[in-house]
């Protein structure tokens, strides 16, 4: 699921775990049946957290699948095909900027990690600030007992 995460870049867990819920072909890669119940988004965190910590797996895998083509004969390496559709712009060819872009799969490991903490930290202050209130209220339910 994680490497679906990254290809399609969903930021968190718990958008992955709705993705999958209701995408055909994301259930179909994972080998998921409509009736099948789709791994909860902390079982998502702790195996990332656990399994794949300081992990290369994506790198591997996208290195086989690039093996695989090349044994097939799908990637030589030898001629460049471009998708691409022209529009209008006011752009000018020599204000074009070529910037190299190189983002990880640790980078997208390293964000996710820093939305479950914002996660966390969140409900660690709702809970104190609910923690309080309640104590709040327990005190002056004692003081109207008292009186």
């Amino acid at each position: 699921m994680l490497l679906i995460g990254y290809l399609y870049g969903i930021p968190s867990e718990r958008r992955l775990e709705e993705e999958v819920k209701v995408n055909l072909a994301f259930r179909w890669f994972l080998g998921l049946g409509l009736e099948d119940k789709v791994p909860d988004h902390s079982t998502i965190s702790q195996n990332r957290r656990r399994r794949f910590k300081d992990s290369t797996v994506f790198q591997d895998i996208f290195d086989h699948i690039v093996q695989l083509c090349i044994e097939k004969g799908l990637v030589t390496g030898e001629i460049v095909v471009v998708d691409s559709t022209h529009i209008k712009t006011y752009a000018s060819p020599e204000k074009v900027e070529k910037v190299q872009i190189d983002k990880k799969p640790s980078d997208y490991l390293i964000q996710l990690e820093d939305e479950v903490k914002k996660i966390e930290e969140n409900l660690q202050r709702k809970r104190e600030v609910k923690g309080y209130k309640k104590r709040g209220v327990q005190r002056q339910i004692k003081k109207n007992i008292r009186k």
